[in-house]
């Protein structure tokens, strides 16, 4: 909530909405995924440095406060350390 700057109540109303629309896959519990790659490299691409800087303050986070020994952990981090440094172009 402190990267997203919003109140719990707002992110999960934001959150509700865009998997109510299909827009985010609920792999399980508290792991989500875009539902469509194509609309992942748009969002990425409309939101450019903010969305790297959110990537890279949720790598961060992760690798602060989780038990880096679990291969699902590491992969997310790297997921976030990965789209945290790239430069999205949506064309």
């Amino acid at each position: 909530l402190e990267i997203s700057q919003m109140t719990e109540d707002e992110f999960e109303d934001q959150l509700d909405f865009l998997i109510h629309h299909q827009l985010l896959t609920e792999l399980r519990e508290n792991l989500l995924t875009f539902a469509s790659p194509l609309f992942a490299k748009y969002i990425y691409s409309q939101l450019g440095r903010k969305v790297r800087r959110i990537h890279l303050r949720l790598a961060e986070a992760c690798e602060a406060c989780a038990d880096l020994s679990e291969t699902e952990t590491l992969e997310n981090v790297a997921h976030h350390y990965f789209y945290g440094k790239q430069n999205f172009n949506c064309r």
